[in-house]
């Protein structure tokens, strides 16, 4: 299956995708989390409830242009 990603397509909470009218082969159809399925053959069908939000650093690669560490 070929597809060109597209904005209306995702579900994100971004206005925005930079991969927008970018050919791929293959697209997922469906996601689970916990065992339970949040898309099912393209839909949406999990609740906000359904994830966690999981608390970590801010990496010190999302620092500003010119003050990264050295690796």
């Amino acid at each position: 299956m070929q597809t060109t990603i597209s904005q209306s397509r995702l579900h994100h909470g971004s206005d925005y995708t930079p991969y927008e009218g970018i050919a791929v082969t293959g697209w997922p159809v469906s996601t689970m989390v916990r065992g339970k399925f949040v898309v099912r053959d393209g839909k949406l069908t999990g609740a906000k409830s359904d994830g966690a939000y999981v608390p970590r650093a801010k990496s010190p690669y999302a620092a500003p242009s010119g003050t990264l560490p050295s690796v």
